[in-house]
Order: C-alpha cells, then structure tokens, then sequence
C-alpha cells in the first residue's frame, strides 16, 4: 500500500508556519478572553516557530553545524516553555482565573487540534514501513511536535476543569511548561549523546 509522506524538511517547515499562525491567533485570543494561557501559548507558540526553523535548518547543514543548530532549537524551545511557568505562577500568586467559557474553550481545542496536525506531520514524514527515526533533527521536531500536542489537549482539559477546581488552568498550563521542559530536556539529551 503507497502512502504519501512528507520529507522532515517539509513536516519542520509547516511546523514553523503552524507555530507562527497560532502566536498570533493565541495572542487574539489572550487579549479577548484575558487568560494567562493563551498569553503563554503566544509566547511559547512563537518560540516554537524559530524552534523549528532551527531544527529545518539543522537537516540541510553538516553534522558539526546541525548539532549547533539543534542546540538553538532545544533552548528556544525550553525558553518558549517557561513562559509558561511563569505566567501561570504569577496568575496564581494573583488569585485569577482562567476564562473557562465555551468560547475559550472551543479556541483551545482549535489549537491543540492544529498542533495535533503538526505532530502528525512530523511523525509521518517518511515514516515507512514503520520506522521510529529518532536521530537528528527530525527526531528532535518529533519529539517537540509530540510535546505541543499533548499540552494542547492538557490545557483544553484545565479549562474544562475550571469549572469544578476555579484555579485548574493555571495548574495545568504551569505542568504544561513542565512537560515541555522535560521534552527539551530529552532533545539536549539526544543532542549530547550525537557522536561527531
């Protein structure tokens, strides 16, 4: 059966639009509904866009350049994923609340559906007979993609949640940063391991 795939050069280079549609749609959504996790998507979103241009460019450059490249990409990424963390400890330390609402809720669910989309990508590009290429940057996009899909399904989960524990959003988008942390941290792992 023929399946058609991507190159991992096309799955990071739809990743770095992705990311960078959602900054902005996140930031509108930020500014409308007031919820720290959208301003800390915006942030992270952003972030995650010149994350994945790193690793794009880390696949078409020589191995010593494409390790410095991919270490650009991990600490974009756990950069984009602190801001997270902060921002919901400061709404914490603040007694807010995340906008829980069906509408808030119907746009986190839209972008955790886009970055589901992503991890597809990622995860399916050239991804035949069911091999798990982990190595180099395409793994490291991979393992990234997979991360964002997660925590966007964990915040539409928070949100939800509010509902019945009024400070479950922070909570989430703070385990969220500590997710994604963890994910960098795997990457940095992976990166230091390259032999040269």
């Amino acid at each position: 059966m023929s399946h058609n795939h991507c190159s991992p050069q096309e799955a990071a280079s739809s990743a770095v639009k992705w990311n960078a549609v959602l900054a902005i749609g996140e930031a509108a959504a930020a500014a409308y509904f007031l919820n720290i996790g959208f301003l800390s998507e915006t942030f992270h979103n952003a972030a995650d866009s010149l994350s994945f241009l790193a690793k794009r460019r880390a696949m078409d450059t020589e191995k010593s350049k494409s390790i410095n490249f991919r270490k650009i990409g991990a600490g974009i990424f756990i950069f984009g994923s602190l801001a997270g963390i902060g921002g919901a400890a400061a709404r914490l330390v603040e007694n807010g609340n995340e906008d829980a609402s069906a509408a808030a809720i119907i746009v986190a669910t839209a972008a955790a559906a886009a970055n589901t989309r992503v991890a597809f990508r990622a995860h399916s590009a050239e991804h035949l007979d069911h091999d798990h290429i982990v190595e180099g940057a395409h793994g490291d996009s991979k393992t990234h993609a997979m991360a964002d899909a997660v925590t966007g399904w964990a915040y539409v989960g928070g949100l939800a949640a509010e509902h019945v524990f009024p400070i479950a959003g922070d909570i989430t988008v703070m385990g969220m940063g500590a997710f994604s942390v963890g994910a960098a941290g795997i990457i940095v792992r992976r990166i230091r391991n390259t032999k040269d």
